[in-house]
Order: C-alpha cells, then structure tokens, then sequence
C-alpha cells in the first residue's frame, strides 16, 4: 500500500497533468498492478494505493511513472 501527499503549492501543475495520471493509473488497472486508489475529500491531498508487485524497489519503479510523481511525497507499505 502506498500513502501519499501531495506537496503544497503546485495546485496548477497538478491540475494541469490530471487527465495524464487518470490515463496513467487505467493502465495500471487494466495490468492488474494498481488495485485501488483513494483519496481524502476531508483532507485535500492525502491519497492511498493499492498495488500488487514483487518488492518495494519494483513498486517504487512503477510510481516514478506517474505523472504527478514530482509532487508527491510518498510512503510504501507491505500488507500482508
């Protein structure tokens, strides 16, 4: 599992590059990498994912594809 923030202040770069990680996280589904994601209307900005994967270096790779990875700061889980 993945938690994640995104930094303050790049509101209109992320919005910008919305469409893109939508596109991006469909893929992921359809390869049955990406389980789920969430994220907080309560507490704009704080999200989580649910991805399989092998290891954490594996899933670290697969999120630095993401095109709003620059402006997240993320924390990876194992669940078991």
């Amino acid at each position: 599992m993945v938690s994640f923030k995104f930094v303050p202040g790049h509101q209109a770069e992320i919005i910008a590059l919305v469409p893109k990680e939508q596109a991006h996280v469909g893929e992921l589904r359809e390869k049955g990498t990406l389980e789920a994601l969430y994220l907080s209307y309560e507490n704009g900005g704080f999200g989580w994912i649910v991805m399989k994967g092998e290891s954490k270096e594996e899933i670290q790779k697969e999120l630095e594809a993401f095109p709003l990875y620059s402006y997240m700061v993320l924390e990876i889980a194992t669940l078991a």
